[in-house]
């Protein structure tokens, strides 16, 4: 019952499997399992999470002050030529939305990060549903904040400039409500698009068992005791709960090899199975 590690962390993070996570501030200190070595990093804000389509990165500051992306194997994936305050992924497409002081850039992590579009002149932006003139729902992302309403496309091209200014994500969909059907305009119409990826969702029941899936798993289902709800997630990481009993578990899903990362003690507790879907 010695202690190991002292308590002056803020939280955990769950990123390698191989490693102890923890975060103080814009410190991340990582430990080994197996040795016990730290692995210190530092981030430019305390959002650091960043998933590319399917691969999770943390986004860290270097020594040299600029933004780099550091994956699983520890190993820095890319390093960027400044320091951003916030690096953020477009819903599962391969663009990232990196923002600095003069506003954001973005790149394709498709091709090498080629940089797509320098300096996009906004405060803020906002990932919003539009219904175009065929009847199709699709993500856009539109910046505000400056002297322009910049909507793009998911494939990350400029659709539409409006010269407004719009302090707010409301003030800007107000400002595109006269050229397109915008979120809350949209009814009664719900296509598979109109569903976040990372939903996860009731298929069907059977005794006393609930059976979920979500997009982005789409080889398994999981299946849990009724008493158990399975909560939305962004990520690869799955919250468990019995709201009448107040138990949350919160661990990571390995889809590749169809696991659950936590101890099988918590899995026979919620009756939790993982169910091949091929």
């Amino acid at each position: 019952m010695e202690e190991y590690i002292a308590p002056s962390y803020t939280k955990d993070i769950l990123f390698s499997d191989d490693y102890l996570g923890f975060e103080k501030g814009t410190d991340l200190d990582f430990y080994s399992k197996t040795t016990g070595k730290l692995f210190p990093f530092s981030t430019a804000e305390q959002h650091y999470h960043l998933y590319v389509k399917t691969t999770e990165y943390l986004h860290i500051a270097t020594k040299e002050h600029k933004s780099a992306l550091l994956d699983q194997q520890f190993k820095i994936a890319h390093t960027f030529p400044y320091l951003y305050s916030s690096i953020n992924s477009f819903l599962f497409t391969p663009f990232i939305i990196a923002k600095s002081k003069d506003g954001y850039d973005v790149y394709n992590t498709n091709q090498s990060f080629k940089l797509l579009h320098k300096q996009i002149k906004a405060s803020d932006y906002s990932i919003i549903k539009i219904l175009d003139k065929e009847k199709r729902l699709d993500y856009y992302a539109v910046f505000y904040g400056k002297e322009t309403v910049d909507l793009y496309t998911e494939e990350f091209k400029l659709l539409k400039s409006i010269r407004a200014h719009a302090g707010t994500e409301m003030e800007a969909i107000a400002i595109l409500k006269p050229y397109y059907k915008v979120n809350n305009e949209i009814e009664n119409f719900d296509p598979p698009r109109a569903a976040d990826i990372t939903d996860w969702y009731i298929v069907r029941q059977e005794k006393g068992y609930k059976i979920y899936e979500t997009q982005l798993f789409s080889s398994l289902y999981l299946k849990v005791n009724d008493r158990f709800d399975v909560q939305n997630t962004w990520s690869d990481e799955v919250k468990i709960f019995d709201k009448s009993a107040k138990e949350t578990y919160v661990f990571k899903l390995n889809g590749t090899d169809k696991k659950a990362l936590i101890p099988m003690k918590y899995q026979q507790l919620m009756g939790l199975e993982i169910i091949d879907r091929n």
